[in-house]
């Protein structure tokens, strides 16, 4: 009887974990021991890596010197693999390192990222490694061409890549987002970047997806009737990846701060969309952290409403076949 009692005992506590393990939340904000903003995502070596940028404890403005990369097998729990690139490092640059992003080609992860340079003008450089946690090398000049803030990268199916970028226009207005393709090497424009057509008044923060032949593209928004704060999202659809584009509308309301960005990935067949607000304690606009909540899609490929959430998401099993 009494193997019968511990083996109910062994049997009742795998059930135990097998429940908390599937009510595992990620509890927004999921970065909580560091100030972290503008989040892009990817699927790199069967785990989920942000590069996001990393407000300083005590901003002054904008004012972030560095880049943290994490990573998590199921959403809740997070690695931070530690400094990935720090502005000393970079030898064109002189301050201001915002939104990043990284893209995958033949064994090398390329990582993008603006500053400003010691002309003081915003430039647009890329560091490479082999691992997709860095460190990552910077090339000893930015992009040549290249200009504005928020670069990101989109590999279309037949292998040609594009970079997005654009945000801090004049006296306060948007500034048209840019698109141009990249050369094979991934650290050159093959083109002269060109404007993207078509969008509402585009703010900053530009990252595509292509879903069932349709290209999307998402973005940071406002508008002059200040219905919406530039901590919007909104999107316009294409069947090009340089536009022209039909705007669709807004699919995430100001999250009470001064900006937001975003990126949106596939696992496992769902859409997620990471994010950030001011919430962790001593938040606000220039202390942000990133967030994670699901994405939904209508029939028709409109995207529903999105309604921030403070449980986030539920952990999520990364074994799994991943359907991007």
């Amino acid at each position: 009887m009494k193997k019968i009692n511990d083996m109910k005992k062994i049997l009742t506590g795998f059930a135990v974990a097998a429940a908390s393990a599937s009510s595992l939340m990620a509890d927004n904000p999921i970065i909580k021991h560091i100030f972290t903003a503008d989040p892009s995502a990817h699927l790199y070596e069967g785990k989920v890596f942000i590069y996001p940028s990393h407000d300083q404890d005590k901003p002054d403005w904008f004012n972030m010197v560095d880049y943290h990369v994490f990573s998590s097998t199921n959403l809740v729990d997070w690695t931070d693999h530690g400094v990935a690139l720090d502005v000393k490092d970079v030898p064109w640059a002189k301050e201001y390192m915002w939104a990043p992003d990284c893209a995958y080609k033949d064994g090398i992860y390329y990582f993008y990222f603006p500053a400003r340079d010691k002309a003081g003008d915003f430039r647009i450089g890329v560091a490479t490694s082999k691992s997709p946690s860095g460190p990552f090398k910077p090339e000893p000049n930015p992009i040549e061409g290249s200009f504005s803030i928020d670069p990101s990268v989109f590999i279309d199916d037949d292998g040609a890549a594009y970079m997005y970028f654009g945000g801090m226009g004049e006296h306060g207005m948007a500034k048209s987002p840019m698109v141009a393709r990249l050369k094979d090497n991934m650290k050159e424009f093959a083109e002269e970047p060109k404007r993207i057509e078509g969008l509402d008044f585009f703010f900053e923060g530009a990252w595509m997806n292509k879903i069932n032949g349709t290209y999307y593209l998402s973005y940071s928004t406002g508008n002059k009737n200040k219905q919406y704060k530039p901590s919007a999202l909104a999107y316009a659809t294409s069947d090009s990846p340089c536009g022209p584009f039909k705007y669709r509308g807004v699919f995430l309301k100001s999250v009470g701060i001064w900006t937001n960005h975003h990126s949106i990935i596939n696992i496992n067949g769902d859409w997620y969309l990471f994010y950030h607000n001011g919430a962790l304690k001593g938040g606000g606009n220039n202390n942000r952290s990133v967030c994670i909540d699901r994405l939904y899609f209508n029939p028709d490929g409109t995207i529903k409403m999105v309604e921030p959430t403070k449980e986030g998401v539920p952990a999520v099993d990364l074994g799994k076949p991943n359907a991007q």
